[in-house]
């Protein structure tokens, strides 16, 4: 397992994935949509700031769990420097809660609330299909996340 966070000369952030299976994915920095290839099958989006120690530590949990898997879950890595960045890809069809303590309702249309987490990076994002499972801000342990995904992907 192995992986490189590299930047360019516009200061975007990529994550080179070496050795790592199919179902484990760089995603762009700030795209202006999604993908498709995230609107279809399960998926853990590990949304990381690209300044943080523990965000970056993150993603080695994020992969080991994914692996777990064996394919039925796929893992999007994402790189972020601020917030803002993420308008262009996340306003989903959202009707689901959150896996937050704060429990908030998303409805269609309407953007994830960022800002209100702003300091507690990473962001685990969960979907399958078209639908947000859970979003989940804050460093997790490989116990906390093996939690979330077995809460989220009943």
């Amino acid at each position: 397992m192995s992986f490189k966070i590299k930047s360019n000369e516009e200061n975007r952030f990529e994550i080179i994935l070496e050795g790592e299976p199919f179902f484990i994915q760089s995603l762009p920095m700030a795209p202006q949509a999604i993908e498709e290839d995230l609107l279809s099958g399960a998926w853990l989006i590990l949304i990381f700031a690209v300044w943080s120690k523990y965000d970056i530590e993150a993603i080695e949990i994020a992969i080991r769990g994914v692996k777990k898997y064996k394919g039925k879950l796929n893992l999007g890595i994402r790189p972020f420097h601020d917030v803002e960045e993420m308008t262009g890809w996340l306003p989903l069809t959202l009707n689901k809660e959150s896996d937050l303590n704060e429990k908030v309702t998303f409805t269609e249309g309407e953007d994830l609330p960022f800002p209100k987490y702003a300091g507690r990076t990473p962001y685990w994002l969960t979907m399958e299909g078209r639908k947000l499972k859970s979003l989940l801000p804050g460093v997790l342990s490989e116990e906390d996340l093996e939690n979330h995904l077995s809460r989220s992907f009943k």
